[in-house]
């Protein structure tokens, strides 16, 4: 997967020939090919160890060095029988005093149910250990959402699609099509603006983009 960007934690240079380059305003963006063969990647963040990390549909959640495009597989998620899992991802933001991963996945399990699960595992040893499920929500048969994202470093924000169902967005019993925001452990903050309940905005369809300001708003993109 073609990899783009104008920054990154740590000054570096990539071993990969540029395929071509972008001149976006002042700003000229080169592209390289970083890594190969991947099976649907959904999601790319920088790990703590300054390697890219992506998850693949399937299950695998891989390490890729953006030097040499070396990959080495963290995790296999236990998605189930289907071709089919691995969505959002997140990495603490203070990894050194919580080395946290949290990650979104689709499992069916013995009752033949589909399961939207948001697990946290600890990474250690150049892999993750250590998981927790912080919730479970029965998934749809489409518009799963899937975008994970901090709200400071104490709270946790999920983006989760309507699942197909018209209805779920409005109705703050289900937490379908809604952001919902949680703390390290998956307990609903005192803050949250209604009481008792993980929903802290609602009303979406398909949440595919979610990112938070240094001013700590939110901003998401949907499908629609």
């Amino acid at each position: 997967a073609p990899f783009w960007g104008c920054q990154a934690p740590t000054p570096m240079t990539f071993d990969q020939p540029v395929e071509y380059t972008l001149q976006l305003d002042s700003s000229l963006l080169s592209v390289s090919v970083v890594a190969a063969s991947l099976l649907v990647p959904w999601e790319l963040v920088w790990g703590p160890d300054d390697w890219i990390w992506v998850s693949e549909e399937f299950g695998r959640i891989s390490r890729v060095n953006p030097q040499t495009g070396e990959k080495k597989t963290l995790l296999h998620l236990p998605i189930g029988a289907r071709p089919e899992g691995a969505q959002g991802m997140v990495v603490h933001p203070n990894p050194d005093a919580f080395p946290y991963v949290y990650i979104h996945y689709k499992q069916i399990k013995a009752d033949s149910v589909r399961y939207n699960i948001l697990a946290r595992y600890t990474y250690a040893d150049d892999t993750l250990v250590a998981p927790k499920i912080i919730m479970e929500l029965v998934a749809g048969s489409s518009h799963t959402g899937s975008r994970l994202a901090f709200h400071d470093q104490n709270h946790i924000l999920w983006a989760t699609g309507d699942q197909a169902s018209h209805t779920a967005p409005q109705d703050m019993n289900n937490l379908n099509g809604k952001v919902l925001r949680m703390d390290l452990q998956g307990k609903i903050p005192a803050d949250n603006p209604f009481p008792n309940s993980y929903v802290y905005a609602a009303g979406f369809r398909n949440m595919q983009g979610m990112v938070v300001s240094d001013k700590q708003h939110i901003y998401v993109s949907e499908h629609g």
